[in-house]
């Protein structure tokens, strides 16, 4: 009996093993960046934040090497992700639905 148990266990466990094998992994159209991109550009409407110059200012940093201080130019920077282009992008995929009232 206990041969039996166990002769059908490893028929068993090996039915699973092989299911398991030929299933395909379900994220393996994910596994890099360009893929991810790819799908997110046919997908939706990317919107991808603008970057503006604000400025240039002198800030004064210490050297790690040598101790010393001295003056860097830093380059301030505002970015933003446009909100009339997101919401044209969501009104026209219907995820957003707008009512006027007047």
């Amino acid at each position: 009996m206990l041969k039996v148990v166990r002769s059908s266990s490893l028929d068993l466990t090996q039915i699973v093993e092989d299911s398991l094998n030929s299933l395909d992994n379900s994220f393996s159209m994910f596994n890099s960046e360009a893929k991810r991109q790819k799908y997110y550009d046919e997908k939706w409407e990317i919107v991808e934040p603008e970057e503006y110059v604000l400025g240039v200012r002198l800030d004064v940093l210490r050297d790690r090497t040598t101790g010393v201080y001295r003056e860097v130019p830093i380059t301030d920077k505002y970015m933003y992700v446009p909100i009339m282009s997101s919401l044209k992008g969501a009104v026209c995929r219907n995820q957003l639905h707008l009512t006027v009232r007047f």
